[in-house]
This record gives structure tokens, sequence and C-alpha cells, in this order.
């Protein structure tokens, strides 16, 4: 029963960190995606300039209408600049080949680690135990 619980773990622990890795690499992934793309809320500002221009120039608003609509659709160009995010930038392929073997030599080192420090097979200690253990040994530790 032992060895089919430790294979049990160690599946689920590998998948877990699997899982979290291809997580992660997705999305740096996205991000490389969305990193060429200008904020969709300043190219709508622009076109609500452009269109108050068209109106005007049919003469479906006066001069003074067509100032006032478009220093409103200005200041909301401005603001809508101002607040965007700065672009994502990416370094390319190179960079998420390095975090994905950055990734993967974490995961190696845990286990190595653990294999070395650790104590696989090492029977599970009761809390209430290694408690009166503690007191026995430094009673006023835990007073």
């Amino acid at each position: 029963m032992t060895d089919l619980a430790t294979l049990a773990f160690w599946t689920a622990a590998l998948a877990l960190a699997g899982g979290a890795g291809l997580l992660l690499l997705g999305m740096a992934a996205r991000a490389a995606r969305m990193a060429g793309r200008p904020d969709p809320a300043l190219a709508l500002h622009r076109r609500q300039l452009d269109e108050i221009d068209e109106l005007a120039g049919r003469g479906l608003i006066d001069t003074a209408e067509r100032d006032l609509a478009h220093a409103e659709a200005g200041r909301r160009l401005l603001r809508a600049a101002d607040a965007a995010p700065a672009p994502w930038t990416t370094g390319g392929t190179a960079s998420r080949r390095i975090a994905a073997l950055a990734a993967g030599a974490s995961a190696v080192a845990a286990l190595g680690l653990y294999l070395a420090t650790g104590a696989p097979g090492y029977p599970d200690q009761p809390y209430a135990r290694r408690l009166a253990e503690w007191r026995a040994a430094d009673p006023s530790m835990l007073d």
C-alpha cells in the first residue's frame, strides 16, 4: 500500500507541476501575442474625432457644436492615452525557452534536494507525539 500511495503522490505532484508550467508558458505566449496590439480605446476615440469631422463636413452639425464635440473627444483621447498601460514587451522565443528551462531546472533541483535531505519512505509522525517530545525536551518552550 505504501508503494502505491507514494506512486500516487509523485504522479499527482508531477501532474500539478506540469500543469503550472503549462499555465505559465501559456500566459507568456499570450503576452507575446498581445505585445504588438495597440490599445483599442485609442482607436475608438480617434474614430469619434473622424466622425465628428464627417458630420460637420456633411452639414449635420454647425461649427460651434463641432468644436465642442471635437474638444470633448480630444479630452477623452488624451485621458485614454494617459491611462493606457505601457505595452508589454517580450524577449521572444529565447526568453520563453529560458523560462521553460528555468522551470524544469527548479523542479529537478527541488526533487534532488528532497532526495538528498528529505526522508522518503519515513513513517508519519503524529503531531501529538511530537508536541509531547518537544515539551519533554524544553517545558518552557510551549507554555
